[in-house]
């Protein structure tokens, strides 16, 4: 069965998390690997809080649109393999200096995280436009 977003919003900023998301299988260099993985969760934040209708800041700070999400709009995230925090650290930071290698584990731990991430946002972002239906 396909699941249609049909916030506009939401679900162009789906897709674009799913697209980075995609490119997580590929035998990236760490720095691209964990910069697709941030941007995944990025745009997954981002179209949550479009579908609450709500606008967001044009931040890459995950942070910053998880504490939006739970004090605005009553959405807390849930525990994943791999701390945000340390994903965080690949969308400027580790853009531009050298951090420690990612093992093969820690790999699949931030693949683990972002489909984590993907099904529990996916699955609010259908009860909040069900939700927001007369």
């Amino acid at each position: 069965m396909t699941v249609i977003i049909q916030t506009p919003r939401a679900r162009t900023l789906f897709t674009i998390a799913e697209e980075d998301q995609g490119v997580l299988s590929l035998p990236l260099p760490d720095r691209l690997f964990g910069f697709c993985a941030q941007q995944s969760c990025e745009k997954m934040f981002k179209a949550l809080l479009a579908a609450h209708g709500q606008s967001f800041p044009f931040t890459h700070q995950l942070f910053e649109l998880t504490a939006k999400l739970e004090f605005v709009c009553g959405e807390k995230m849930p525990v994943t393999p791999f701390l945000l925090a340390d994903i965080q650290a690949y969308v400027v930071q580790l853009r531009y200096e050298d951090g420690p290698p990612l093992s093969a584990t820690q790999r699949i731990e931030i693949r683990e995280t972002v489909a984590i991430l993907r099904a529990h946002i996916l699955e609010r972002i259908l009860k909040a436009e069900q939700a927001a239906k007369p």
